[in-house]
């Protein structure tokens, strides 16, 4: 008996300062509390007033590009600026759903901390269970000896302190499911939260893509406009070209009347050559008949010579026999022969002057005529001349025309390539644009598994607290049970030990009847079991 108070009472001296450290702790989180309480306070106050700025900064941001939308004209324009405002809604949102997470977390800890006070409070109310129990144990020992009565109400008292002390344990359970159930749902909203972070991440991302493929569209825009602007001009420029080629088709028109001007000069020049060379002929034909006239003229004056001779030569022959005859006669027609011989000088004289003049008439002629054949060779000279520069101009244009022909060909079909490379970039852009549909529809895919499964956890939540509850309402009948057991055995203890001391007895006497111990150890057996139930 003294030793069983003497470990009771060490008992009741470990669990007091247990006790006392449990207290202070208890202090010390309800001030952690209090300042985190605080805190929040402070933290909730500062995030509606961000809040608040952050909308109104939003709405502003919204309408700046709504007023772009209205000045442009473009569709393309148009679209980019409601990319843009869905990306800064989403932004907000983004924000707006960060701050939540905070405020989430923030809940979250003062739960915790809650929780732990709870622990505490139902670690405190379970030492005090068992130092109540102890004392119970104790006031039953010391007062086994008293009286009955007193006895009893003591055991009434540590009853009903056992009862309160059992329902506050019961009180605080509930408090501890309420938490865990709030605990479980903070953690699905923060779950819910970080989802929608996350598709709010997504979904920026792929706003961004469509902004960046919204401005590669625009750029593709520019370069058909800027194609199209080439082509304007490379039309504008073969528009001069058939100007330039109908220009050099009007100086050609101009040279070609140049070249008729100088052949008709060339005829009229031929034509006084014909005129001169008929001059020439009739010159020729007046000298061949001034000859004719000469050769006529001094035919006669030959025969008159040849006569004379003849004469002479007759009248030297006959000088013999008719000299006196002779001499009269001869002087009779010598006179009329002079008299023709003088005419015929005459005429011979005239008819020499003419042909000296015809002769320097005729060399005049000729070297007119020679100066005509030059100014002639000099024409034609100049007139091959024109036609070798006319031809030489006429391949400088064709080379020139060809060279120009060459670079619009290959002008267009650099135009042509250019824009076979946008529309692939356009088809390439469309299939970007079809792939980013693809994906937000699988994001959405994904958004109602996700809900499902949350669903389905919720459930699976709710199912886990009523089976918690209903484990702990087990333990707490579990618990009554062992206090009723307790509370029986504590009671029915003297019973017991007359019971078991039978028992002893009954196996004692079995013993010494089958010889198994000597009567000595039997009887001092009984003598302690005696002792023992009259300490006791």
């Amino acid at each position: 008996m003294r030793l069983l108070l003497l470990l009771l009472l060490l008992l009741v001296l470990l669990l007091l300062p247990l006790l006392l450290l449990l207290l202070l702790l208890l202090l010390l989180l309800l001030l952690l509390l209090l300042l985190l309480l605080l805190c929040y306070c402070c933290y909730c106050c500062s995030s509606a007033a961000a809040a608040t700025a952050a909308t109104a900064a939003a709405t502003a941001a919204a309408a700046t590009p709504a007023a772009a939308t209205a000045t442009a004209a473009a569709a393309a324009a148009a679209t980019a600026s409601s990319a843009v405002t869905i990306t800064i809604t989403t932004t907000t949102t983004t924000a707006t759903t960060t701050k939540l997470l905070l405020l989430q977390l923030n809940r979250l800890l003062l739960l915790l901390l809650l929780l732990l006070l709870l622990l505490l409070l139902l670690l405190l109310l379970l030492l005090l269970l068992l130092l109540l129990l102890l004392l119970l144990l104790l006031v039953l020992l010391l007062l086994q000896q008293q009286q009955q009565q007193q006895q009893l109400l003591l055991l009434l008292l540590v009853l009903l302190l056992l009862l309160l002390l059992l329902l506050l344990l019961l009180l605080l359970l509930l408090l501890l499911l309420l938490l865990l159930q709030q605990l479980l749902l903070l953690l699905l909203q923060l779950l819910l939260l970080l989802l929608l972070l996350l598709l709010l991440l997504l979904l920026l991302l792929l706003l961004l893509l469509l902004l960046l493929l919204l401005l590669l569209l625009l750029l593709l825009l520019l370069l058909l406009l800027l194609l199209l602007l080439l082509l304007l001009l490379l039309l504008l420029l073969l528009l001069l070209l058939l100007l330039l080629l109908l220009l050099l088709l009007l100086l050609q028109l101009h040279l070609l009347l140049l070249l008729l001007l100088l052949l008709f000069l060339l005829l009229l020049l031929l034509l006084q050559l014909l005129h001169q060379l008929l001059l020439l002929m009739r010159l020729l034909l007046l000298l061949l008949l001034l000859l004719l006239l000469l050769v006529l003229l001094l035919l006669p004056l030959l025969l008159l010579l040849l006569l004379l001779l003849l004469l002479l030569c007759y009248c030297c022959y006959c000088c013999s026999s008719a000299a006196a005859a002779t001499a009269a006669t001869a002087a009779a027609t010598a006179t009329p022969t002079a008299a023709t011989a003088t005419a015929a000088a005459a005429t011979a004289s005239s008819a020499v002057t003419i042909t000296i003049t015809t002769t320097t008439t005729t060399a005049t002629t000729t070297k007119l005529l020679l100066l005509q054949l030059n100014r002639l060779l000099v024409l034609l000279l100049l007139l091959i001349l024109l036609l070798l520069l006319l031809l030489f101009l006429r391949l400088l244009l064709l080379l020139l025309l060809l060279l120009l022909l060459l670079l619009l060909l290959l002008l267009l079909l650099l135009l042509l390539l250019l824009l076979l490379l946008l529309l692939l970039l356009l088809l390439l852009l469309l299939l970007l644009l079809l792939l980013l549909l693809l994906l937000l529809l699988l994001l959405l895919l994904l958004l109602l598994l996700l809900l499902l499964l949350l669903l389905l956890l919720l459930l699976l939540l709710l199912l886990l607290l009523l089976l918690l509850l209903l484990l702990l309402l087990l333990l707490l009948l579990l618990l009554l049970l062992l206090l009723l057991l307790l509370l029986l055995l504590l009671l029915l203890l003297p019973l017991q030990l007359l019971l078991l001391l039978q028992i002893l007895l009954q196996l004692l006497l079995l013993l010494q009847q089958l010889q198994l111990l000597p009567l000595s150890v039997v009887l001092q057996l009984l003598l302690h079991c005696y002792c023992y139930y009259y300490y006791s």
